[in-house]
């Protein structure tokens, strides 16, 4: 972390929870923070593909090998099925 730096926070993939009429249907939000040379993304759960949430993330700047941290809220598929 960078002290006295701010860092970036930016939503990859937002989540949703029975959209279209399917109550089954869910998937969590997916959250970069970049910080000085830490590049964290947070909770990569249930995107509709693991290329959908590396292009959002290289849309950002960092790709892939920059990624640093993996952080997820807890353990639940849609939070950590694309870690």
């Amino acid at each position: 972390m960078t002290p006295g730096g701010s860092a970036s926070v930016h939503v990859l993939h937002e989540g949703y929870a029975g959209r279209r009429g399917d109550p089954e249907r869910v998937a969590g939000t997916v959250t970069l923070i970049t910080d000085g040379d830490a590049v964290i993304v947070v909770d990569p759960g249930m995107v509709a593909s693991r290329q959908a949430l590396l292009a959002a993330l290289t849309a950002h700047g960092p790709q892939p090998g920059d990624v640093t941290d993996v952080v997820f809220s807890h353990h639940h598929p849609d939070h950590t099925v694309n870690a």
